[in-house]
């Protein structure tokens, strides 16, 4: 077993298969891994869940970041209720120093809300309807993941394409 970190997602994931659950234990190795704890919107870890006499020095650790140049994807997070592993990677995003969020890929992609709780597949057009809770759904059709659009991501989005028209 090689050395890797968990990650918490903020807001939660929440499981695709039972929809009641939440995902945790989401890991990924780096880098710089050192079994630390991140969380969303933190740039320094929050904790080293390990032994004390393993821990480094809490200075230490709120000095530490992560390396935004090495792709960092989450992945192996579990649902708390029926144990199904989250089948999808999740590609980290940065503001500055501090992961913020999470990009596109080729299995993952923003949707846009069309209305109220229903996400539109980018791909083939077709609505897909959130659970309460949930910002992910898969699309039957096209087989990826589909998150929604936060404010910030709306924000790059436009941006994007008034800089490409």
């Amino acid at each position: 077993m090689g050395l890797f970190d968990w990650f918490e997602p903020d807001p939660p994931v929440r499981c695709l298969k039972c929809k009641t659950g939440t995902v945790h234990g989401w890991q990924e190795k780096h880098s710089e891994h050192g079994l630390f704890l991140w969380r969303q919107g933190i740039a320094a870890p929050v904790d080293q869940p390990i032994d004390e006499e393993c821990k480094i020095e809490e200075e230490k650790r709120a000095a530490r970041r992560l390396p935004q140049g090495d792709d960092l994807a989450i992945y192996y997070g579990d649902c708390d209720q029926c144990g199904t592993t989250f089948p999808y990677r999740l590609r980290l995003n940065f503001s500055g120093d501090t992961w913020t969020g999470f990009q596109e890929s080729d299995d993952v992609r923003f949707a846009d809300e069309i209305e109220s709780g229903w996400l539109q597949c980018p791909k083939c057009l077709d609505a897909q309807h959130l659970g309460a809770g949930h910002w992910m759904v898969v699309c039957p059709h096209c087989r990826i993941l589909l998150m929604k659009r936060d404010s910030a991501t709306k924000q790059i989005a436009e941006q994007a394409g008034a800089q490409n028209p």
